[in-house]
């Protein structure tokens, strides 16, 4: 492979290059893209001018993060996450796997830059422990942050509640999820749509540590509302009895709504034991791995998910012994096919974390791998198969024992970073310098009730001259590691986006956004919060006022932008205008006639309201089309509305 410079030197035995099989003829087309555009993308790497940057280059030390993973190879990693932690909107990062097992905490200021909390009053904010696995998180109490679980290769998992400021509590044994098996990672979804995130812990049933054979098996833990949880997994029959094992995820296969299960289960390359798809069905579960096509069979280390193929249906990739990684894609009627071999991303090397990503905001999810006997792959996705590992000239490829990976806009430039641990280096922070050349938006999802994140909440975007994209916000599924559940998407060159569909947990699609601007991470209400213009909460006569007054002052109307009025577009066309006003007040008391206090009853004070209004040619009486035009129509629209009376 053609390389930009030659790597310095290291004091380390090289690793072998991650490798691709060359694929069969009658690959599969994906996007309408020439089929040599696969071929293109490493040989724009390799003529990129001498003077520019790396795709990516290794920062973390110079932006503050000095951490050492010492240890981590009996349980097979330590656990990372990259979330957003003090409310503060960027991202801050936990790593696992230090000298002494001090677990490091780096608060972000916003420009990526970190300042280490790992101490407070000189004393660890986590309690060390060199048996730390999986991070995951979520706000299990419904107070707005993010929580933090810990789990812990054959000692009890620990539950961080975060109690703001920097400051967090340990509550697992009194949370009843304390477990103790050979705990690898674990993952948060609302299974039984009661608003409430439940735990899946995922352990590596029947694994000898020290000189004791762990039997412990897999659990669910359903989240009671009161800060206690109570185990399901056997009675659900989904705990994969005596199996190992080592990664989980909740993810929305179907697309209907619900928390479907996928299992990866170790040992599986040469033995009975495979993978495990659970469908589920009103909050309970059933087994479709077979009709699904989903086992895998493999020693399963890794699972990314992600709309490899651009069909808008979640793709599962897995990682596996040398053997081979395996590509399943979701054909969109409940089954799965193989793909590895036609997407080229075999490798046949020992593979451990990873994930999908859009590295260059070209709209197209990518891939990468982390590997044990071989530097890491970053499979660039042109829009047809094969896809092209590209991490070495990339910068991004590493080179000891790499097990987890997350990725994150870590300084706000609207693309998306990489944070990798190695076994025996410093924890690597890959500033990206290649995805912010190009478009994108990200996307908050605010939930419903206590699933205040929006887990398991699809977003599908669609711009001109792109196939569909579709993204979930989850709480976990990487290897034993965690990243923050805001939305990103890349955009290539489209100048807008031209629909932005959300569907929260339930299945329907809760609200079709229209002609939002790119480049801005945006805020997605849920229906019932539009129009809460004091943000209290409530949607009543209060925001009614709030809006009027707004819309008096500005003229008329005002682009809606990020972080500013996004609750207040109504109609969700991107603008603020008379249009948002009557739907809101068709929400709020007695509609568009109801212009005046008392609000909730009609009377001659609206009468006059609107007299006033239309005279003066201002918002209120602009209650017709065309808009901005003081006519007949907003007379009659008036006198209807008013002549229906209230609700």
């Amino acid at each position: 492979m053609c390389r930009r410079h030659e790597r310095r030197l290291r004091g380390s035995r090289p690793r072998r290059r991650c490798r691709r099989r060359a694929s069969g003829a009658g690959e599969r087309k994906m996007r309408s893209v020439h089929p040599l555009a696969s071929g293109v993308i490493a040989a724009v790497v390799c003529v990129a001018s001498a003077g520019q940057p790396d795709a990516f280059t290794d920062e973390a030390i110079a932006r503050g993060v000095t951490y050492r993973v010492t240890h981590g190879l009996t349980q097979y990693g330590s656990g990372l996450a990259l979330i957003d932690l003090d409310g503060d909107r960027d991202l801050d990062l936990v790593a696992t796997g230090g000298a002494g097992g001090v677990i490091g905490l780096y608060e972000n200021d916003g420009a990526g830059y970190f300042t280490d909390r790992s101490l407070a009053q000189g004393a660890p904010r986590f309690a060390p422990s060199l048996s730390v696995a999986g991070v995951s998180a979520a706000d299990f109490d419904a107070d707005g942050d993010l929580d933090l679980h810990i789990c812990r290769f054959g000692e009890p998992d620990r539950l961080y509640r975060n109690d703001g400021g920097w400051n967090f509590t340990e509550v697992a044994s009194a949370a009843g999820i304390a477990n103790g098996g050979a705990a690898f990672g674990s993952v948060w979804g609302d299974f039984d749509g009661d608003g409430w995130l439940d735990v899946y812990v995922n352990n590596r049933t029947n694994t000898v540590i020290g000189f004791t054979l762990n039997t412990s098996e897999n659990e669910l833990y359903r989240n009671n509302g009161d800060g206690t949880f109570t185990p399901v997994g056997a009675d659900l029959g989904v705990i994969a009895l005596g199996e190992p094992t080592l990664v989980s995820a909740f993810f929305d296969f179907d697309l209907d709504g619900d928390a479907d299960l996928y299992l990866g289960t170790d040992k599986g390359a040469f033995s009975p034991f495979h993978n495990h798809l659970f469908e589920n069905v009103g909050g309970t579960f059933v087994d479709i791995t077979a009709s699904s096509g989903t086992e895998a069979n493999v020693d399963c280390m890794g699972i990314a998910y992600g709309d490899m193929d651009g069909n808008g249906w979640p793709d599962i990739f897995v990682t596996n012994i040398p053997v081979g990684h395996k590509l399943l894609l979701n054909n969109g009627d409940r089954t799965f096919t193989h793909g590895e071999a036609r997407a080229g991303v075999e490798t046949f090397e020992i593979g451990w974390g990873t994930m999908c990503f859009d590295h260059d905001n070209d709209a197209i999810d990518d891939l990468y791998v982390c590997q044990m006997n071989a530097t890491n792959c970053l499979y660039a996705n042109s829009g047809s198969f094969p896809l092209v590992n590209v991490a070495d000239s990339m910068a991004i490829d590493g080179d000891t024992t790499s097990f987890c990976v997350v990725s994150g806009d870590l300084d706000g430039d609207g693309d998306l970073d990489v944070v990798n641990a190695e076994i025996g280096r410093d924890l690597h922070i890959f500033i990206n310098n290649e995805g912010s050349k190009r478009n994108w938006a990200q996307f908050d999802v605010v939930g419903r009730g206590a699933n205040t994140f929006g887990v398991g909440a699809v977003v599908r975007v669609e711009a001109e001259g792109l196939l569909p994209q579709i993204r979930e916000v989850r709480a976990g599924h990487h290897y034993k590691a965690v990243e923050t559940p805001t939305l990103h998407f890349g955009l290539d060159e489209a100048s807008a986006m031209s629909t932005i569909s959300v569907a929260w947990p339930g299945g329907e699609v809760g609200r079709t956004l229209e002609r939002y601007p790119i480049n801005v991470r945006w805020t997605l209400y849920p229906p019932e919060r539009m129009g809460d213009v004091n943000l209290d909460g409530e949607v009543d006569a209060e925001d009614v006022a709030l809006l009027r007054d707004r819309l008096d002052l500005l003229g008329g109307s005002e682009p809606v932008k990020a972080g500013v009025n996004e609750q207040m577009d109504v109609v969700s066309d991107a603008v603020l205008n008379a249009d948002d006003l009557v739907a809101l007040t068709d929400v709020v008391g007695c509609g568009a006639a109801d212009l005046a206090a008392p609000l909730g009853s009609l009377d001659i004070a609206d009468v006059v309201e609107f007299l006033r209004a239309f005279g003066a040619a201002e918002p209120p009486a602009d209650l017709a089309a065309p808009f901005g035009a003081f006519d007949i129509a907003d007379v009659t629209s008036f006198l209807q509305a008013f002549g229906g009376g209230c609700p």
